[in-house]
């Protein structure tokens, strides 16, 4: 999952990931959408010193699935967590 230009160890990147998505996977009643957003900009600000490629696409489509799982529809988790992603480099889409 990590790319050669992330800093960050594979350990490090899986362990966020995974407190991220059990986070998205808690709500099962409402919000995981937001929750995706969140979980996705805070695990992006992380990479934000790397020189990158930090493997990002893949991490937003584990989250993406995540929240599909606890039946956020997909566009609405895929913009979210896209939008999450690019939110710490100053733009949304």
């Amino acid at each position: 999952m990590v790319s050669t230009g992330c800093r960050h160890t594979e350990r490090y990147v899986r362990t966020g990931l995974e407190r991220g998505l059990a986070l998205v996977r808690a709500r099962t009643e409402s919000g995981a959408g937001s929750q995706a957003f969140g979980v996705a900009r805070f695990l992006a600000a992380q990479h934000t010193a790397c020189p990158g490629p930090c493997g990002l696409d893949a991490i937003g489509e584990e989250v993406t699935a995540a929240a599909v799982s606890v039946g956020v529809p997909e566009p609405y988790a895929r913009r979210a967590v896209t939008n999450g992603l690019q939110t710490t480099e100053g733009r949304t889409v």
